[in-house]
């Protein structure tokens, strides 16, 4: 049984960067961004339809769609099931505490009237940064992995630049954050990112 812990909605925005563009943000920022979290290995398998349709729905709309998947941190027991909402109204994540203790114990399951299977895995590692407005990820060494339901050759793809995530609870100062980062911002997807490589590569 799933544990209810939060609904969250949040603005958002990302950057695909080298490390040089990186440092560029450190530059910039200064000494307005403080590390608040140690380092995490985060660990993630989505789930979708046998014919991929919550990954087509992403590749083709805009809003209306959803992710869903379960999350483990460090190698923990504690296993999370995040879903992910991108409405007209914003973007919103549910986030529950389950039982299971592996990612490799959770079975297929109804959501939302679809039978949903696991697709893939995603690996990295992420270091946590907040400023006066806003928080900030950078992740890296990040490893897309098939999952052996879709694909029995098991996979594994490395994704070499690292993301950078600015997340802010309100609209304080977005459209000035906008106007000054010094990288491009994108709507960049893990999910969409991993399908395109493992199973969708042209």
């Amino acid at each position: 049984m799933a544990q209810y812990l939060k609904t969250e909605k949040r603005i958002e925005y990302k950057s695909l960067c080298t490390s040089r563009e990186l440092n560029e943000i450190f530059n910039f920022f200064g000494n307005d961004l403080k590390q608040i979290f140690s380092r995490r290995l985060i660990e993630s398998l989505y789930f979708d339809t046998l014919d991929f349709s919550l990954y087509k729905e992403k590749e083709l709309y805009d809003v209306n769609t959803k992710t869903v998947r379960f999350r483990k941190y460090n190698n923990e027991d504690t296993l999370y099931k995040e879903i992910k909402f991108n409405s007209f109204d914003g973007k919103y994540k549910k986030r529950h505490k389950t039982n299971f203790k592996s990612l490799k114990d959770v079975s297929p399951f109804a959501y939302s009237g679809k039978v949903l299977y696991p697709s893939l895995f995603t690996k990295y590692k992420r270091d946590y940064f907040e400023s006066k407005t806003f928080r900030m990820t950078i992740d890296s060494e990040i490893i897309f992995s098939s999952h052996t339901f879709r694909d029995l050759n098991d996979k594994r793809v490395p994704f070499r630049l690292k993301i950078v995530e600015f997340k802010f609870l309100d609209d304080h100062r977005v459209d000035d954050f906008i106007d000054k980062v010094p990288v491009p911002l994108s709507g960049f997807s893990k999910f969409k990112e991993a399908n395109k490589s493992l199973y969708f590569k042209t």
